[in-house]
């Protein structure tokens, strides 16, 4: 799945991806072990890109991510379930205009 995320990552460049990544680059540094699994905040995919490109580079393979989306703005999980692009009719749930948003395609 990590390749595929990286490979169909549309609203994420390669240079926001390998930003993001320095996350868990930081990440790796400072934790005395590998994490027990990784949490992301899914949108467009741009973040879930960089956090699985960061988990790549250090090594983190086998630590379990786990991607969570609003119910109402379920774009990556429409997609994933059909393995294919999607386009939401709507974005029907926010949690807050200013600290939410999502995609109506992925």
């Amino acid at each position: 799945m990590y390749l595929q995320a990286i490979k169909n990552n549309i609203h994420g460049s390669f240079h926001c991806r390998e930003g993001v990544a320095t996350v868990i680059h930081e990440s790796a540094k400072q934790l005395p072990e590998k994490p027990g699994m990784v949490v992301v905040s899914v949108g467009g995919g741009g973040l879930l890109s960089g956090v699985l490109q960061g988990m790549h580079d250090v090594g983190w393979t086998d630590v379990p991510l786990v991607a969570m989306e609003t119910k109402g703005a379920h774009s990556f999980d429409a997609a994933i379930q059909a393995g294919e692009l999607v386009t939401l009719d709507a974005i029907t749930r926010w949690v807050s205009e200013n600290d939410s948003y999502g995609m109506n395609k992925v």
